[in-house]
């Protein structure tokens, strides 16, 4: 494959994050967010399943129970992906997907904060003016709002501790996210079942809309992460980095465009510092990639 077909890829797997995903789960939001999420799990379990046969890579994922630590590392990361997926479809559901944008803007700062905290890794003082201006941004929401944005920071912290343990155990992106589902597929197909023995459930017959989007959630948790491994395999993850910020700018914008989401002055504020510190953040990034090089 060809750079300009790695960019592709990656701009598709930023097209189904950022948009898509927003506007499918639009459609159910009616059902309660563990439902969705639990359905999301159970049927990107099979979609990655099928990847996993496909790449030969199925024999990876049972090596993983010989190392105990790479194991507790990744049912630690089974709950943060699934508690990332949770925050995302309650931000869809109570119309604050720009409070979701604003988790993902700044995940990749906190990212670096983390890794400095538990790695020791370099944090330049741009790096640190980013965290600054982060802060102020929340501060700033406290203070004129009243609320704390409780999406934007759970989503931001679930995401940013899911890539730094991810990044200590060192294990095929696709194998552990396989691995990952696995190990939820238990706990939310007996959620599952229980709900629809109650009579609470929606994936029930009589309602093949609801069945339909449930089992497309699945796949739409799989495929945007075929796209982007196909991609990384090509361009450079700096580039990638910086590419994957649209996928805030896209939940905003869809946010207001799409879903008609009213945004105040004193969010306004908010998302200015929160621009400017992704502005520092990504030049330093630059920098720093270049001096490396």
């Amino acid at each position: 494959m060809s750079f300009i077909n790695g960019l592709i890829c990656n701009l598709i797997a930023v097209f189904l994050w950022g948009l898509i995903q927003v506007i499918y789960f639009e459609n159910i939001k009616y059902i309660p967010p563990l439902e969705i999420v639990s359905h999301r799990a159970i049927w990107a379990f099979f979609f990655v399943l099928i990847l996993i046969f496909l790449r030969k890579k199925i024999f990876v994922f049972f090596e993983i129970f010989k190392d105990k630590k790479k194991l507790l590392y990744l049912v630690t990361t089974a709950i943060l992906i699934s508690s990332n997926w949770f925050f995302l479809i309650k931000s869809i559901s109570t119309e604050n997907v720009q409070d979701a944008a604003m988790g993902y803007y700044i995940s990749p700062i906190l990212s670096v904060t983390l890794g400095y905290i538990i790695f020791k890794e370099k944090f330049s003082k741009i790096q640190l003016l980013s965290l600054i201006l982060i802060i102020i941004a929340m501060i700033n929401l406290l203070v004129n709002i009243g609320a704390i944005p409780w999406i934007a920071i759970s989503l931001a912290t679930t995401w940013s501790l899911y890539g730094v343990i991810r990044k200590k155990v060192n294990i095929d992106s696709e194998v552990g996210l396989f691995f990952e589902l696995s190990l939820l597929l238990p706990i939310f197909l007996t959620y599952s079942i229980l709900l629809n023995q109650n009579g609470t459930g929606h994936f029930i017959l009589n309602d093949k809309y609801s069945m339909f989007f449930l089992i497309g959630g699945g796949l739409f948790t799989a495929l945007p992460l075929f796209f982007f491994n196909l991609a990384i395999r090509i361009i450079p993850l700096s580039l990638s980095g910086i590419i994957f910020y649209l996928v805030p700018t896209l939940q905003f914008l869809t946010s207001i465009i799409y879903l008609g989401e009213v945004i105040s002055f004193e969010k306004i504020i908010s998302f200015i510092l929160i621009w400017i510190s992704v502005v520092l953040y990504i030049f330093e990034s630059i920098k720093i990639s270049q001096k490396n090089n």
